[in-house]
């Protein structure tokens, strides 16, 4: 029999094996289709599907996985590497790039640096509220190399830009911008996906060109590349040997061992974006000190249930939405804050939610509109740098409620305190909510005490007795007591606890 030989690329690779490997292959990597998609579309998309074809192509991510089986399986294998690799620059070159940059690394994210150099391919997880920005960029200056980093809206893409600008110790405008009407490429580029997949024919061959001259990709909140936009954009960097992307989530058992299983988007996600290269959890990061220790809270709130248990859009307008009791929970610790000079953020995930929040704190608790922010991506008479200046005012204190649909992800801000309004039952959405409150508070000089015991609190809700949000809420309790589990001390550090509303009442009296 003819040893199988794997040949590399930066984006595919493939297997030239018998039939008899590739179906050993095609097995493993074979997961099943969504039952509802598969219903979508009348059953005509098959059962199974496996990432790798009957000719032996799979993405490049999934190489430790082929490798491991074959291994497994005592299958002997040549390798032919074809991309064009980049060796890592040396170990004193890089520390003095950067000792050129004003911000210096912790230890934490020199280890990550040094993992992202040793393992050009592959996904850097690291705990909300740890600079993974701050880490990306060192990453740019230590491989020095013609990059662009994907990023998912122009929020996030505008703030990253004026990060890397200080990290690089370059202008704003040193740094390249494609999206809001800009294209303008320079050695480190920040890209928008959704305006890297133009529609337009001309604008799009002209990005396409110029992704075809780029060494590096950096995919900022990775989770997100199960869009087929990125996918595209990933595939278009043909010639990028460096790959490496970041996230803070921990929803998929892609991102926990190798015996929790597998589905399909964690076999998607590692397939454009590779296995997971650093693992940083929020409990490392709370436990020596660099994130507040977070308190949280679920306040029992008693429902009843007499609508459709398949009507879940009305249901949550009427509980989520409309429910006094609740949205009265939410301006209490808004009120309170505001009384004693701290600051509070209440996520929610409908306008109309938030609408009925501003109207309760300024009629009921006669709070001052102009103390009040509401920031949502709905909104076009928001101007973004109003909404930018918004959010400044906020991490000044100046403000000190701020409400908003699009303050999951990315958005760098203190607070004392944070009310999960919006429910759910997504684990990376309940851990970014948390992650938000999580930083430390700066000196002047823009370092953070280690030794400080700063308490971050969160309020959630136990909505007992409804068939869809008592579920939802006992869902987000266990994500956070995941993030506790096995460590010694993680009742310590991450506290969780239920209060009744007179419980609730007492706690904001005391």
């Amino acid at each position: 029999m003819t040893k199988p030989v794997i040949h590399i690329g930066n984006v595919r690779s493939k297997i030239v094996a018998d039939k008899k490997t590739i179906k050993l292959l095609t097995d493993y990597l074979k997961v099943e289709n969504d039952f509802w998609a598969r219903k979508a579309t009348e059953f005509r998309m098959p059962k199974y599907k496996s990432y790798i074809t009957p000719k032996g192509r799979f993405n490049t991510g999934l190489l430790n996985r082929v490798a491991r089986v074959l291994k497994f399986h005592d299958v002997e294998y040549d390798i032919e590497d074809h991309r064009e690799k980049i060796p890592v620059p040396p170990v004193e070159q890089i520390k003095s790039a950067l000792k050129l940059s004003k911000y210096k690394p912790r230890p934490y994210q020199l280890e990550a640096i040094i993992t992202g150099l040793e393992n050009p391919f592959g996904i850097i997880k690291s705990a909300t509220g740890t600079g993974k920005s701050v880490m990306m960029g060192f990453l740019l200056i230590a491989w020095n190399l013609k990059s662009i980093i994907l990023v998912k809206d122009i929020g996030l893409a505008r703030q990253l830009r004026e990060e890397f600008a200080k990290i690089l110790g370059v202008r704003t405008n040193e740094i390249g911008f494609i999206g809001g009407g800009e294209f303008n490429q320079k050695r480190v580029t920040i890209g928008m996906v959704q305006s890297i997949n133009s529609r337009s024919a001309k604008k799009l061959a002209k990005i396409k060109d110029y992704l075809k001259t780029v060494e590096a990709v950096f995919v900022d909140e990775c989770h997100n590349a199960q869009a087929n936009n990125y996918q595209n954009a990933l595939t278009w960097l043909e010639n990028a040997y460096v790959r490496l992307s970041f996230t803070a989530t921990n929803e998929t058992s892609l991102f926990k061992t190798e015996e929790d299983g597998k589905n399909q988007d964690d076999l998607l996600l590692e397939a454009w974006l590779g296995p997971v290269i650093f693992d940083l959890p929020l409990i490392e990061m709370i436990e020596e000190g660099y994130l507040c220790k977070p308190e949280v809270y679920f306040v029992e709130n008693e429902l009843y249930f007499d609508g459709n248990p398949l009507d879940y859009v009305n249901e949550y307008e009427r509980i989520i939405v409309n429910d006094e009791e609740r949205n009265r929970v939410a301006c209490k610790v808004a009120h309170h804050c505001f009384k004693n000079g701290g600051n509070v953020v209440l996520f929610i995930d409908r306008l109309a939610h938030g609408e009925n929040i501003i109207e309760m704190l300024v009629n009921e608790f006669r709070i001052p509109p102009d103390k009040i922010a509401y920031v949502h991506g709905d909104d076009t008479r928001l101007s973004k740098e109003k909404r930018r200046s918004l959010l400044a005012d906020f991490k000044a204190f100046k403000i000190p409620i701020i409400i908003g649909t699009v303050l999951n992800e990315g958005i760098d801000f203190n607070c004392d305190a944070a009310v999960n309004l919006a429910g759910g039952e997504s684990p990376r959405k309940t851990i970014q909510r948390l992650g938000r409150i999580l930083r430390k508070m700066k000196d002047e000089n823009g370092k953070i005490d280690l030794e400080s015991d700063e308490i971050a609190v969160l309020f959630d809700f136990k909505d007992i007795g409804h068939v869809f949000f008592q579920p939802h809420g006992e869902s987000r309790r266990k994500t956070f007591e995941k993030e506790r589990r096995g460590h010694p001390d993680g009742e310590e550090l991450i506290k969780i606890k239920s209060l009744t509303m007179e419980e609730f009442d007492d706690y904001l009296t005391r």
